[in-house]
């Protein structure tokens, strides 16, 4: 039989593991009331406008939509009183991560940085593209190492990935901590600021209404210059290229008519 070779990178993988369904919590516990907490969903169930708009197009699910998402697109920027071209609709916070990494960095050579117990996809797509992953770890109470993440750049680094509020502990980076640590890092690194729409920190939102939000579900803001006012023009160079990256691979995956 004839071997299936794979990247050294591939086989190193440890299986993902998600989270467990509430169908699979009452099998394995033999409960039969589950209100799940987890996973960064909503425990209130599926909105019911959400519902009703569903159910108006359900006859037409089975169409391509449209690239970009220009509707939703547009309504995003009015709302975060951005320019449109300052934004991107992504197919969950996977997708973006994926593109931000290929498109910013250089397999063998780059490298990006995050912290211990954050997002697991920042390390394995990071691997997956060839790229180094630097993990910085945590102080005993599990506060953010802001400090720590600059510490570790150097000048083959191209993203720090900082989460606001921070699952699982809820803690938030305050608008001059983030200001900070984009200062610390050299003008090539690109700081990546997410922010989970769940409410689970009781602090405001460190992101101010005129920084960028790049995906549906959780809220991005790319600042490679410490000075906030080239945090917009930065955003919008940034939303070009995804998009054009996103095209590329559409084209390269649509089965051929």
């Amino acid at each position: 039989m004839r071997e299936f070779s794979m990247r050294p990178e591939i086989l190193a993988f440890d299986p993902y593991k998600p989270g467990l369904t509430i169908e699979e919590i009452k099998s394995r516990y033999g409960l039969t009331n589950v209100i799940k907490l987890a996973s960064n969903e909503n425990p209130l169930g599926t909105s019911p406008i959400v519902q009703k708009v569903l159910a108006r197009h359900a006859d037409r699910v089975f169409r391509y939509p449209q690239n970009h998402s220009p509707k939703l697109t547009a309504e995003l920027a009015a709302y975060h009183e951005v320019p449109e071209q300052c934004i991107v609709a992504g197919n969950g916070s996977d997708e973006l991560i994926d593109m931000l990494i290929r498109m910013r960095c250089v397999a063998g050579q780059d490298n990006v940085i995050c912290y211990s117990n954050a997002f697991s996809m920042y390390r394995l797509t990071a691997k997956l593209c060839g790229v180094e992953y630097r993990e910085v770890p945590r102080d005993e109470n599990f506060g953010l190492p802001l400090a720590g993440l600059a510490e570790a750049a150097d000048a083959n680094t191209r993203m720090v990935f900082v989460t606001s509020p921070d699952n699982p502990t809820g803690l938030a980076a305050g608008v001059e901590e983030l200001s900070v640590l984009a200062g610390a890092c050299r003008k090539t690194v690109c700081s990546l600021w997410t922010r989970p729409t769940s409410t689970s920190s009781g602090r405001p939102s460190p992101t101010p209404r005129y920084r960028p939000s790049i995906n549906s579900k959780t809220s991005w803001c790319c600042a490679p210059s410490p000075k906030p006012t080239d945090w917009p023009d930065c955003a919008s160079a940034t939303g070009s290229c995804l998009r054009s990256l996103r095209t590329a691979c559409a084209a390269r995956e649509s089965p051929s008519p």
